[in-house]
C-alpha cells in the first residue's frame, strides 16, 4: 500500500511524477535505437484558477478528479482505434501536479495519430461538467513532443512537450502546439522573459503612465487621464504593454502588477485630492484584467488601498472588457454593482470589438463605454463612420458617457465632437507619460486658463 500511495496522487488516484520518471526511464532505454516511438502530451487547464476562485477548493478537486477520468477513457478509446488498424501503443496517464496531466506514449506510429488524441482530449474536456451542484466549462492545453534520434534523455522529451505546452496556453484557451526546433528557440525566450517578469514584480518596476482624457465639448480642456502600465527597466528603459502584457497573463503575474498599477493610481488620487479641492481634481482611469477583476476578494482589497491611500472614490474609473464577462458575467455582475455602490466610475473598454458587447450593455451596470481606437482611426471609412454614429445614438440612449481613444488628428476630433462624444484621448491631446510630466502639465494648463479668465 505504501508503495502505491508513494507513487500515485492521492487526489485522482493516477500515477504521479515518481511513476511516470520511473516509467519514462524505462521506455527511453527500451526504444533507444527508435525514439520515434515515443511522445509527451503536456496538458494544463485553462482557467481552472478562477474556478477555484470562485466555487472554492472541493469543487476544483472534483473537477481534477473528473479531468483524471476524461483523460483516462479518452487514451484507452484511442488505444483501442489504434489496435484495429494494427498499432499497439501504451499510453500512461499522471498527475503531474496542480492542474497539469501528462500522457507518455510508448509505440507512436505517426504524428496524426499523436494529434488526433490530442483533439479527443479537448472534446471530451470540453464537454459540460456538474460537479457539487456548480456547472461548468474548462477548456485545455496540450503541447505534444515526439521523440528523435536527437534526444539524450527522456527528461528533454518531457521539457519541449512542456514548452510546447506554454506555447499553446500563450494562444489561446484550448489549443495544440506541436514541438519543433523553432518554437523550442522562442519558447526559451519567452521562459527568461517570464522570469524577468517575477523579478521585476518583486523589484515595484512596473508603474502607470498617463495620457490624457479630453472634454470634447469643453474646449479640449483636460479632465481625466487613463493609466497605462509600463515596465520601467534598471537602466531606465520603457518596455511597453505589447512586450510584457502575453507572458504577464500566461503566467498570473498579470494579477500582481493589476494590483501594483491600481495602487500607484489610487495613491496619485490621493496626493491630487491633499493640493485640489476634490471637484477641480481630475479623474484617473485604469483598466483591469480579467484575472484581477474575477479575484474572489478584489472588491475587498480595492477598499483598503482606496482606505489607506485617501483615493476620492469618485475620481476612480475602472475599466473591464468584455472578456470578463464572457468568462464569468454573473460574478461580473455582482463585481460592478459593488464597486459602483463604493461610488466608483465603471466603463466597458474596446467597445464594439467583440461579439457580444451590446448584450452586456443591456445586463451589466456600466457608466460609460469606450470607442476601440480600430473605429475611431478608419472614421475616414464609411462603414467605421456609420459604427461610431450607431455606438454614439445607442450610448445617448442608454444615457452612457463615451470615450473615443485613439484620436490622433484634428479631424477626427472634429468628427467625433459633432457625433456628441464627450470625452476624448489620443496623441493628439498628449502621449502617455510619467506622474510627474502628466499632472505638472496638467497644473499648468490650469494655472494658464486661470489666468486668461483673470
Amino acid at each position: 500500500m505504501l508503495k502505491h500511495d508513494t507513487r500515485h496522487d492521492p487526489l485522482t488516484g493516477l500515477p504521479n511524477r515518481v511513476m511516470l520518471a520511473e516509467r519514462s526511464h524505462t521506455v527511453f532505454d527500451a526504444h533507444a535505437a527508435q525514439l520515434e516511438q515515443l511522445a509527451v502530451l503536456a496538458i494544463d487547464l485553462d482557467g481552472f484558477k478562477a474556478v477555484n476562485d470562485r466555487c472554492g477548493h472541493d469543487v476544483g478537486d472534483a473537477l481534477l478528479v473528473e479531468v483524471g477520468h476524461r483523460l483516462v477513457s479518452t487514451a484507452n478509446h484511442w488505444r483501442v482505434e489504434l489496435s484495429k488498424a494494427g498499432v499497439d501503443c501504451k499510453t500512461l496517464v499522471a498527475r503531474t501536479g496542480g492542474d497539469e496531466f501528462v500522457v507518455l506514449l510508448d509505440g507512436v506510429r505517426r504524428m496524426s495519430d499523436l494529434l488526433a488524441l490530442a483533439n479527443a482530449i479537448h472534446d471530451s474536456i470540453a464537454a459540460p461538467i456538474t460537479l457539487l451542484g456548480e456547472s461548468m466549462g474548462i477548456a485545455a492545453s496540450i503541447g505534444v513532443a515526439r521523440g528523435t534520434a536527437e534526444y539524450a534523455e527522456i527528461g528533454h522529451l518531457q521539457r519541449d512537450a512542456d514548452l510546447a505546452m506554454y506555447e499553446a496556453k500563450a494562444a489561446g484557451p484550448g489549443r495544440t502546439v506541436a514541438f519543433t526546433t523553432e518554437l523550442g528557440i522562442t519558447a526559451r525566450k519567452r521562459r527568461v522573459l517570464e522570469q524577468e517578469l517575477r523579478e521585476a514584480v518583486l523589484a515595484h518596476q512596473f508603474v502607470p503612465y498617463y495620457q490624457p482624457i479630453v472634454s470634447m465639448t469643453g474646449g479640449n480642456r483636460i479632465v481625466g487621464f487613463e493609466a497605462l502600465a509600463r515596465w520601467v527597466k534598471p537602466d531606465q528603459s520603457v518596455i511597453e504593454p505589447e512586450g510584457f502584457i502575453a507572458a504577464a497573463e500566461e503566467t498570473g503575474l498579470i494579477v500582481f502588477i493589476g494590483d501594483a498599477i491600481l495602487r500607484e493610481v489610487c495613491r496619485a488620487l490621493g496626493r491630487l485630492r491633499r493640493v485640489e479641492d476634490g471637484a477641480e481634481a481630475p479623474f484617473i482611469s485604469v483598466n483591469i484584467a480579467a484575472q484581477q477583476f474575477l479575484q474572489r476578494n478584489f472588491v475587498e482589497q480595492l477598499g483598503i488601498v482606496l482606505a489607506e491611500t485617501c483615493a476620492d472614490p469618485a475620481g476612480l474609473r475602472l475599466e473591464v472588457t468584455e472578456s470578463v464577462a464572457i468568462i464569468d458575467p454573473e460574478r461580473t455582475a455582482e463585481v460592478l454593482t459593488e464597486i459602483r455602490a463604493m461610488g466608483i466610475h465603471t466603463s466597458l473598454d474596446d467597445f464594439g470589438t467583440g461579439y457580444s458587447s451590446l448584450s452586456y450593455l443591456q445586463v451589466l451596470p456600466f457608466d460609460s463605454l469606450k470607442i476601440d481606437r480600430s473605429f475611431v482611426t478608419q472614421l475616414q471609412e464609411p462603414k467605421c463612420m456609420s459604427i461610431v454614429r450607431t455606438i454614439m445614438d445607442l450610448a445617448n440612449r442608454l444615457e452612457l458617457e463615451v470615450v473615443a481613444e485613439g484620436i490622433d488628428n484634428r479631424a477626427h476630433a472634429d468628427i467625433l465632437a459633432a457625433m456628441g462624444c464627450q470625452l476624448g484621448q489620443g496623441y493628439l491631446f498628449g502621449r502617455p507619460v510619467n506622474e510627474f510630466q502628466a499632472f505638472g502639465q496638467w497644473f499648468d494648463r490650469k494655472r494658464s486658463a486661470g489666468a486668461r479668465a483673470a
